[in-house]
């Protein structure tokens, strides 16, 4: 049983392969990220711009520049970073995912372009349902933006997280090695005295609840 959205499409090369799609959660997520970023960013521009104003016409001028970087933020914020970083706004990143193209590559300027343009349609907030929907429903999990402009989010991969040496993979100190490794031993053992005793391995801390394959859900 698999748990994970996957499409799986071929390189020039003749070569398989298999993208995890981001689901709804983590990009819902991501998007709240790069959303409060945007905000702080328009906040302290027009509290900039605000302790410029003097007269009337130097509100003017200040009302247009704030609705020129108002415009760039809004749209050119996602064009640049998902350009220039591989697909990644910030809140991507964070999440671990990204945008490619349909065929696995990296975005173009005009792919990107095209899929951020129709955040315009956002001001309605019934759009965000829209794709919401989109996203669940599509075979690719793609909103309106992606399907114009034939892209995909997927998640970013991972190496595996293999058990530590000497200890099962049921033990539940197995279940993770993202933590500095600690010296332990199995609980309900008697301690030797100070210092490690004998047959002590090293394991990394982590809550007994969550086998390996859930520890990179997605949101």
């Amino acid at each position: 049983m698999e748990l994970e959205d996957r499409y799986v499409t071929s390189t020039p090369e003749g070569v398989s392969l298999s993208l995890v799609l981001a689901g709804v959660g983590s990009r819902g997520a991501a998007y709240l990220i790069d959303f409060a970023v945007q905000t702080v960013i328009d906040v302290a521009v027009y509290a900039a711009l605000s302790a410029t104003v003097s007269t009337q016409t130097s509100s003017f001028v200040a009302g247009g520049i704030y609705a020129l970087i108002y415009f760039v933020v809004t749209f050119g914020y996602f064009v640049l970073f998902e350009t220039f970083d591989s697909g990644r706004s910030l809140g991507k990143r964070a999440l671990g995912i990204k945008v490619t193209r349909l065929d696995g590559s990296g975005v173009t300027f005009r792919a990107s372009l095209v899929r951020n343009l129709l955040r315009v349609l956002y001001v309605f907030p019934l759009f965000y349902l829209v794709d919401g929907v989109l996203i669940i429903g599509s075979r690719r999990n793609q909103r309106l933006g992606d399907f114009l402009g034939g892209t995909l989010v997927v998640r970013e991969r991972q190496g595996a997280a293999a058990p530590l040496p000497a200890a099962s993979w049921q033990d539940p100190r197995a279940w993770s090695a993202y933590q500095a490794p600690v010296f332990g031993w199995a609980p309900g053992a008697q301690v030797p005295g100070p210092g490690l005793p004998p047959g002590a391995y090293p394991y990394a801390p982590y809550p007994g609840w969550l086998p390996p394959e859930l520890v990179s859900w997605d949101v």
